[in-house]
């Protein structure tokens, strides 16, 4: 048998066989002598209900990230120095802006920013979004603006939009921006003539995971108890994450140590992971695989951590007959997507997978 607290009313409480909560221990020993096996499922209700209820109504978030002062740790001069550790030869790639340009908009009910990349000639028909990463915290939409002009000179139009960090705002913030934008492309889809029943999203590291998880939740409207429309949106018809964590709970992700230092993630929801658990399970992709779950390219450094949860989501993927696909770039940092010698073998699989589908 099991011995707990009511979290409410601080008395001993029993799991007896089943589960069934017993608060006499004599009938627990009754079903002991009795010779009944016992068989619960206490620890998966405690971490992802009972407790997180109890924690949230006995503590409030934690704030100490909201700063409101913008994290600009996360650059190409930080991208280029780590991945020279790897590669001494690595060099930020540089693409070439001739015949396309770059428009930025205003967009959504924070008044965010999202920069247009296409084709001069208006050849541009299948749009991308473009998710940056950073940690939840740091990162601009311009770290892209190279892999945008490499897809727009192949024939895409890249919308890459700036979301709320979590100096500015805790999760579920930068779901309701990206939908947002997502909501200015299907409006103003006459002003951008585009297919959109071609519609990718693609995000590395932490707008990886925003990549997956929002493609995932398409009919979804509330995270974390806040309502969040999806209204007026465009069907994400395919996923490209780029060493994006796809789950908060694998047991190889790192994402929610503080054992250090309050975490990237512990910042972004404002709760530590075996505190609030239940949001650290809501935000992974895995947990929202359906037969909606659109095809799937998982482009991965050598970093084990920022793949996390990709065996389970592919096994999920094909019982439903779902399409994914991985491949590593063997030896590669995190921050890979920058820089040559990745970036073109990068931009060639990317394209590969959207003309495939």
């Amino acid at each position: 048998w099991a011995r707990f607290y009511d979290l409410n009313t601080f008395k001993p409480i029993f799991s007896g066989r089943d589960g069934v909560i017993k608060d006499d221990i004599m009938s627990i020993d009754e079903e002991r002598r009795r010779g009944y096996g016992w068989y619960g499922y206490w620890p998966e209700d405690l971490l992802e209900k009972e407790y997180p209820q109890w924690y949230a109504t006995h503590f409030p978030p934690i704030l100490t990230g909201l700063t409101k002062i913008p994290d600009t740790s996360y650059n190409l001069t930080k991208v280029l120095r780590d991945d020279q550790k790897v590669d001494p030869k690595a060099r930020l790639a540089q693409v070439s802006e001739l015949g396309i340009s770059t428009k930025e908009v205003m967009f959504g009910s924070e008044g965010l920013r999202m920069d247009i990349t296409a084709k001069n000639d208006g050849s541009s028909k299948i749009p991308i979004v473009i998710i940056h990463g950073g940690g939840w915290r740091s990162g601009d939409k311009a770290m892209m603006r190279q892999m945008a002009n490499a897809l727009a000179q192949r024939g895409y139009i890249c919308f890459t939009p700036n979301y709320r960090l979590s100096t500015e705002a805790l999760y579920p913030a930068p779901i309701q921006d990206i939908r947002e934008s997502l909501s200015f492309i299907y409006k103003n889809s006459n002003e951008y003539p585009m297919d959109l029943n071609k519609l990718t999203i693609l995000g590395h590291s932490a707008g990886g995971q925003l990549a997956a998880l929002i493609a995932n939740t398409q009919d979804k409207t509330k995270f974390h108890g806040e309502k969040i429309g999806n209204k007026n949106l465009p069907q994400i018809k395919l996923l490209i994450d780029l060493d994006g964590v796809l789950s908060f709970y694998a047991p190889e992700s790192e994402e929610g140590d503080d054992s250090k230092r309050l975490s990237a993630s512990t910042l972004w929801f404002g709760a530590g992971k075996w505190d609030r658990f239940d949001l650290f399970k809501e935000a992974s992709a895995l947990s929202h695989i359906s037969e909606n779950s659109p095809p799937t390219l998982f482009l991965a450094s050598k970093e084990k951590r920022m793949r996390a949860g990709y065996k389970e989501y592919e096994a999920k993927y094909k019982s439903l007959g779902k399409y994914f696909e991985f491949f590593e770039f063997e030896n590669a940092p995190h921050n890979f997507i920058y820089c040559a010698p990745w970036f073109s073998p990068m931009i060639n699989k990317i394209d590969e997978f959207i003309k495939k589908h």
